[in-house]
């Protein structure tokens, strides 16, 4: 039987204090050998999540009150039974943010989250994330972040550090890979692959969710946010609206593509984003300052 981690953000996470090159030190490490790869050599199809709101390759259709995609025909509640979560009743009735744009699915995939655990926060008398696809739109072009979007976590910080620095408060980043670093917490020894660090990596995510944690993650150039999981795949929160998908929902699991496996999603994880009660959360870039100076 597989060892519960006892889990507490803060000592995953980063945060900025006098002691934040210690904290670095105790959270990430280089392999003994720098001929150990963090991540496997896979060849994923990169087109169809980010078009899953067209569903180009395989189109998801509407048929007697249920949602037919490839061999799923099933109700938004048999879609979500399928995967294990402790948001089900939560998800049944949840609203998704609707980005309308392809770039700004990282702070729409914040908003998703908190608005999974009901947490709000005021700009400019816009409660947040209750808005509407308008309303984020402008306020996402209003905040200066970029509309082409960001590859990872790390470039959306640096923004939202100078951006939006009130939704910092309620965030924790857990690092997984900076270029041949990884978490020691995590994978306290020394991984001997790129798989056996995807295990652990999944197994971690896995025990995440058991206790409570949804997280938001990239994957494939967009960011959503991961609320379960199956023997196969995960379930995902999109932000195209309920008009897409399972009534917003989506999946990452070899039903869509046989690359989309629970191990190739964690080998392209750099990083996740969580809530708690942390009241800050690191300036990315001293991480690569740090390890790399």
């Amino acid at each position: 039987m597989t060892q519960r981690l006892k889990l507490n953000p803060k000592e995953f996470g980063l945060t900025p204090t006098k002691s934040t090159d210690r904290d670095v030190g105790t959270v990430m490490k280089s392999p003994s050998s720098r001929k150990i790869q963090l991540q496997a050599d896979s060849s994923l199809p990169g087109d169809i999540w980010t078009n899953a709101k067209h569903c180009a390759l395989y189109p998801l259709k509407r048929k007697n009150g249920k949602y037919v995609y490839r061999s799923l025909s099933l109700t938004k509640q048999e879609f979500i039974d399928r995967f294990r979560t402790p948001f089900r009743d939560k998800l049944l009735s949840f609203k998704c943010i609707n980005q309308r744009e392809e770039g700004p699915c990282s702070l729409a995939s914040l908003f998703n989250l908190l608005g999974l655990y009901e947490q709000t926060f005021a700009i400019d008398d816009i409660v947040c994330p209750r808005v509407t696809s308008s309303e984020f739109i402008k306020l996402y072009k209003k905040l200066g972040f970029d509309m082409d979007g960001y590859q990872n976590w790390i470039g959306f910080l640096n923004s939202a550090y100078v951006n939006l620095s009130s939704i910092l408060q309620n965030l924790t980043l857990i690092p997984f890979r900076v270029r041949t670093y990884y978490n020691m917490k995590i994978c306290p020894v020394p991984p001997e692959s790129a798989k056996s660090y995807n295990d652990s990596l999944n197994a971690f995510l896995k025990q995440l969710l058991d206790h409570g944690y949804a997280f938001a993650a990239p994957f494939e150039g967009h960011f959503v946010v991961i609320a379960g999981y199956s023997e196969t795949g995960y379930l995902a929160i999109n932000s195209f609206g309920n008009g897409v998908g399972f009534d917003g929902l989506w999946l990452i699991d070899p039903i869509v593509h046989e690359e989309y496996t629970q191990e190739n999603f964690c080998n392209g994880l750099t990083a996740i984003l969580l809530l708690n009660n942390i009241q800050n959360v690191w300036r990315a870039e001293s991480l690569l300052k740090i390890l790399f100076q």
